[in-house]
């Protein structure tokens, strides 16, 4: 066969070529024009992702997202539990999740690994609901407290960046006054990037250990209750005195009021709103330990605080105390505390013989102004209560 023959069966003519190259370049400037418009892609199971949103950390273990549907009137409750199911499943490869609906409609999903949460984080549509995947407030950090005399001489910044390999997001010192002076103490509150602090913390050649963080109650700077804030108050119109609990009267943080003392949770009239001797205080304190230390929600926690109580009046109504059958965990207490019978005569009661006739009185509850009283409330907390927002 010819060569001449043999080039032309191999060869492409010159429009055809210009054909190819047109077709690639454009092929190519839609690819970079749908990058440059959006994130977001769409795959064939009708589920939408915006690739640009991230975790605000890549700590290895469980994190908590929620779920809201953007969609007006509407909510997950919404649209089918199947279909939900399997569009996570879809996203995340068939790992197992753990999910819960809450009050507002969203619903709260804990996944087991990092790379689960990189993929939800990211999605934005099932079908037709428009999905917004956010990270849980609360849930994925926590929170512990530190103290060693060395840390007063320690700076906040230079501290945070040596202990973020340590998973160390934030960190607070703790301010002390001495007369008319702020001081740093050695106590600092840490927040860690996940939802379990480790059990020490390694600074320089001190190794601390790291102590659970019991938060102070929630109260409420209108009308002084605890449960609530401000901001969702049902008396916000109708502000109350932190002392004497009526209409409040005080225009500065410098005043005080004089009247008689009346406490909104106990009602007590022997301290005001603000006393750490309330029982109410004490209760609400109780309440949030069992929440921290044994890692159940707010709720549960008053359903065990109010199980302690019932199990102690239970125990001490019948006048005296078993041990043998007390259920509660604070039984030493009981054993200690058992009412003991004494006999007191009452000479005004001799009958005719002239016998003495006996009375049997059981010992009376310890009275409250002989237990030692603790300071009522610290002045920034009264600056707080006291300020008009």
């Amino acid at each position: 066969m010819p060569v001449s023959a043999r080039k032309r069966r191999g060869a492409i003519s010159p429009s055809m070529k210009q054909e190819i190259v047109k077709q690639i370049k454009g092929n190519e400037a839609n690819k970079q024009t749908s990058t440059k418009n959006s994130n977001k892609i769409q795959d064939t199971n009708n589920l939408s992702y915006d690739t640009s949103k991230k975790l605000s950390n890549d700590v290895e273990g469980e994190k908590y997202l929620i779920l809201h549907r953007t969609d007006v009137g509407l909510t997950m409750k919404d649209m089918s539990a199947i279909l939900l199911a399997t569009a996570l499943k879809t996203v995340t490869n068939n790992e197992k999740l753990t999910c819960r609906t809450l009050k507002s409609g969203d619903i709260l999903v804990k996944t087991e690994t990092i790379r689960q949460a990189k993929s939800l984080i990211t999605l934005t549509r099932i079908t037709n609901a428009n999905i917004e995947v956010t990270e849980h407030r609360t849930l994925n950090t926590c929170r512990g407290v530190i103290s060693a005399h060395e840390l007063k001489y320690e700076d906040e910044a230079t501290m945070l960046e040596y202990l973020k390999p340590q998973n160390v997001t934030k960190i607070d010192f703790h301010m002390k006054k001495v007369g008319n002076e702020t001081i740093k103490s050695g106590l600092a509150f840490v927040t860690f990037g996940k939802n379990e602090p480790p059990e020490y913390l390694t600074i320089g050649y001190l190794k601390l250990k790291v102590r659970p963080y019991i938060p102070t109650p929630m109260r409420c700077f209108t009308c002084h209750k605890f449960g609530h804030i401000t901001k969702t108050c049902p008396s916000q119109n109708t502000p109350k005195c932190y002392n004497c609990n009526e209409d409040k009267h005080l225009l500065t943080k410098e005043e005080k009021c004089t009247k008689q003392s009346s406490c909104v949770n106990c009602g007590s009239n022997e301290h005001n709103s603000y006393n750490r001797t309330c029982s109410e205080y004490k209760r609400q304190v109780t309440i949030q330990t069992i929440k921290v230390t044994q890692k159940v929600s707010f709720s549960e926690a008053v359903k065990r605080s109010n199980l302690i109580r019932n199990t102690y009046a239970q125990v001490t109504s019948d006048g005296t105390t078993n041990a043998s059958e007390c259920h509660c965990p604070r039984c030493g207490f009981h054993r200690i505390s058992e009412q003991k019978q004494r006999t007191i005569i009452d000479y005004k009661d001799l009958n005719q013989s002239g016998e003495e006739t006996e009375q049997i009185e059981t010992d009376s509850p310890i009275d409250e102004d002989r237990r030692s009283q603790e300071e009522t409330i610290p002045p920034d907390q009264h600056d707080q209560h006291t300020d008009n927002s």
